[in-house]
């Protein structure tokens, strides 16, 4: 009883309280305020590299999109999208005329999506998540609008992939998400730029677009 009185002293004393434990709303909070109601993000290769994952789109644990439109000849490779790496993270990127997307998180859950060989010319890919639960979801992979691979994900992250990792366009800077490609490979082809929708998330404020 009297360690209890004490900590309750030095609580008020040093302005712990209210204390919170709810992390999932706290970070909803957080990003609510730092992104103030936008919802969709274009980031362009070469130059959208080393960002702080703090400060990158939001997509943790809400429905969201990515896409990008390729003229491709057949001999691309390497990352279009990477955030994270060996702690947990996603990569998506193509290898052997294959678009690729593995996702990692903390406990050692790992998800992989791949398409079929990729066709030359004019081509849109898109990674989709379907949220399902508060860190649960649904992944699918589409190439030009033709879906052809999905898979569960009953275990997402809700914060931080990384304290050190960062997310990256055309390269990843740190550590891969798994052993499929080598350390910073960038991507080899026309890649131009890549765009990231929320595409069903609660944000206060208008909707608004933002170049990086």
């Amino acid at each position: 009883a009297e360690l209890k009185d004490l900590w309750e002293q030095q609580a008020w004393k040093y302005n712990v309280f209210p204390l919170y434990d709810d992390v999932l709303k706290r970070s909803a909070k957080r990003t609510a305020q730092l992104f103030k109601g936008q919802t969709k993000f274009v980031y362009y290769f070469p130059g959208a590299m080393n960002i702080a994952d703090t400060v990158a789109a939001p997509i943790k644990a809400v429905d969201h999109s990515m896409s990008t439109r390729l003229n491709l000849q057949g001999d691309e490779r390497g990352v279009i999208v990477a955030d994270g790496g060996v702690e947990g993270g996603f990569s998506w990127y193509i290898k052997n005329r294959r678009l690729h997307y593995d996702y990692r998180w903390i406990d050692g859950s790992f998800y992989r999506l791949r398409s079929g060989k990729l066709p030359k010319g004019d081509v849109t890919l898109r990674f989709d998540y379907k949220k399902l639960g508060p860190i649960s979801g649904k992944g699918f992979l589409r190439v030009n609008d033709e879906l052809v691979d999905e898979v569960s994900m009953p275990q997402v992250a809700f914060g931080k992939f990384s304290l050190s990792e960062t997310f990256d366009v055309g390269v990843d800077t740190g550590t891969t998400v798994s052993g499929m490609l080598e350390h910073g490979q960038k991507f080899i082809g026309n890649l131009d730029q890549v765009e990231i929708e929320l595409t069903a998330a609660k944000v206060s404020g208008a909707a608004v677009g933002r170049d990086l």
